[in-house]
């Protein structure tokens, strides 16, 4: 998306970006959008107008094979290649461990073998997580989040690929497949960074683009750093994602081609957050602004559920609205012994796997981690299901296997076919949500629910049935391109959040640079670029005031701030 804004950016309409992405709208369809698809998203036709045009010269640049503006002369840039352009990418590069070892420790075949399985191992995690491998360098891989195409999470991609890289490793170690033992490792390392791209040239495993600046550089140095078994991770990777994944410093490194010296991270795992919206926000969030008849509806149906008749809202708006940002408000506004809070965090790379949102709750509340061995999952799963008054043996042996724990001889695999097991599993964790809204009212938040997969849809279906005489309240957030099928059911409400209005805007801003003196120039750009989307107007704002307002020039307008 951060391309879209980009290259939106440069006619001076960034502020149809979100309408833009959530149509799906990218580089790779912008020259086929006609005038008739941007008025349904609701551009106005000077704008639309512009936006063609645009599109047509960007179509005719790809024809052409030449960019849409001139790069200026750079000592990094190729003067071979005039279709190079800017980007941001997160790199990552990963490669065996001890090759040497492993020929000299294994036949010709078994080799080739071991080879072709490193191979698959990584490309099926990395095409599981968006990612382009650019180049196969004997052993090693050189990989790109953001490119082609980009993501509003690469930097969080590569990472994920990194960690599933080193744990399908694992795995084929602990197989045995192979006469070699424990010399079978891969070290990750990756980095974020702008560099200059070129055209994609060859194809097959030959494939590859050409990539010019600091960032593949570092990746591979980072690589080579790292210990078997290892992701090192970039600074500036890391930033980008230390809410979402749990890190270790190693401490601070020289680095080869690096002026100063560099703290690394280790990234160990995925943060065992309930929220998307936690893992963005670790830090002090604004005070919310413009919400207060919204809040003040959220605040009157949880009496309601408090006294025992189950309501369910729909919260729906577009991306960066506030949904998440309400609904932590509302939460806030309620004494934290008066209700049990429950939160299901529905994710776009499990939408195929069944009871995702329902299962990683039960691993964070469980306190369950990937260090973890079979016998502590089992224990923690147990005080769990004893803290919800739940000592059914079928219901933790069912919970179990689907949390893939071992059962270890403790308890009884469930019997029937696979039918009567998804019916029974459906079951436990409808009787498990009712039993612990029987100790305190519950407050339910299932987090976009556009990404939820079938089955958690079956389940959610079954307690909206149910709720009407239970102390809960269900809030669903979900993007307008979702289908709510329960709308107009009895004790549910519809909340559409719109966009701010421009006192609130400018209130967000106010509230944003109040140890700093903003022009007026760039108080009325941010109102006019952000169009009243809350998220877009926190952004643009630090942006500005993080970078002293110097990317805008003159012409916008410079920023007199001061602490």
């Amino acid at each position: 998306m951060q391309d879209l804004v980009q290259w939106l950016a440069r006619i001076g309409l960034e502020q149809h970006a979100q309408a833009m992405h959530e149509q799906d709208i990218d580089f790779e369809i912008l020259p086929e959008i006609t005038d008739s698809d941007l008025k349904e998203i609701g551009i106005s036709i000077g704008h639309r107008r512009k936006i063609l045009s645009a599109a047509k010269k960007l179509s005719d640049s790809v024809a052409k094979n030449t960019d849409v503006e001139e790069l200026p002369d750079s000592p990094d840039s190729s003067p071979a290649s005039d279709s190079a352009e800017h980007r941001q990418i997160t790199v990552l590069f990963c490669d065996l461990v001890g090759s040497t070892q492993l020929s000299a420790a294994l036949g010709t075949e078994e080799l080739r073998e071991v080879i072709l399985a490193y191979q698959a191992a990584c490309k099926s995690a990395i095409e599981k997580y968006k990612g382009f491998i650019a180049r196969y360098m004997g052993d090693g891989m050189l990989v790109y989040f953001g490119y082609p195409h980009a993501h509003e999470d690469d930097a969080q991609l590569a990472i994920r690929a990194g960690l599933a890289i080193v744990g399908a490793i694992d795995s084929l170690n602990r197989e045995n497949a192979y006469s070699v033992k424990n010399i079978f490792s891969v070290r990750v390392g990756i980095a974020t960074g702008p560099v200059i791209v070129g055209d994609l040239i060859g194809e097959g495993y030959s494939q590859e683009s050409p990539v010019v600046g600091e960032t593949p550089n570092l990746a591979a140095r980072l690589q080579a750093m790292a210990e078997p078994g290892q992701v090192i991770v970039a600074p500036s990777s890391y930033r980008l994602t230390r809410g979402f994944f749990e890190f270790s410093s190693p401490g601070v490194r020289e680095i080869k081609g690096i002026a100063e010296p560099v703290e690394i991270w280790h990234a160990l795992r995925e943060t065992l957050n309930d929220s998307r919206f936690d893992g963005v926000n670790r830090e002090k969030l604004t005070p919310l602004v413009g919400r207060d008849e919204e809040l003040e509806i959220l605040k009157r149906r949880w009496t309601l559920a408090e006294s025992g008749k189950g309501q369910v809202v729909f919260l729906t708006g577009e991306p960066g609205i506030g949904k998440s940002r309400i609904v932590r408000a509302l939460r806030e506004s309620v004494a934290p012994e008066a209700m049990t809070h429950v939160r299901y965090q529905c994710s776009q790379h499990h939408t195929n796997s069944p009871l995702y949102p329902i299962l990683a709750n039960f691993e964070i509340s469980a306190g369950i981690t990937s260090s973890d061995n079979g016998d502590s999952k089992l224990d923690k799963l147990e005080r769990l299901l004893k803290r919800m008054g739940d000592s059914d043996r079928t219901h933790m042996s069912l919970l179990a296997s689907l949390l893939s724990i071992p059962l270890g001889g403790r308890y009884e695999p469930y019997s029937g076919d696979s039918r009567q097991q998804r019916q029974a599993v459906l079951s436990m964790l409808q009787y498990q949500f009712e039993l612990l809204s029987s100790a305190n009212p519950i407050l339910g938040v299932f987090e976009d629910v556009h990404w939820i997969d079938p089955s958690s849809l079956e389940l959610l279906d079954r307690m909206i049935d149910r709720i009407n005489d239970l102390p809960v309240m269900l809030i669903l957030t979900y993007r307008v391109e979702f289908d709510c099928p329960w709308i107009g059911r009895p004790q549910t409400t519809l909340m559409a959040l719109n966009r701010i209005a421009r006192e609130e805007t400018l209130a967000i801003v106010e509230k944003l640079s109040v140890r700093h003196n903003l022009s007026q120039n760039l108080v009325e750009h941010i109102v006019s670029r952000t169009d009243g989307v809350p998220l877009f107007v926190e952004e643009m704002t630090k942006m500005l005031l993080e970078s002293n307002s110097e990317a805008w020039g003159n012409d916008q307008g410079q920023s007199d701030e001061s602490e």
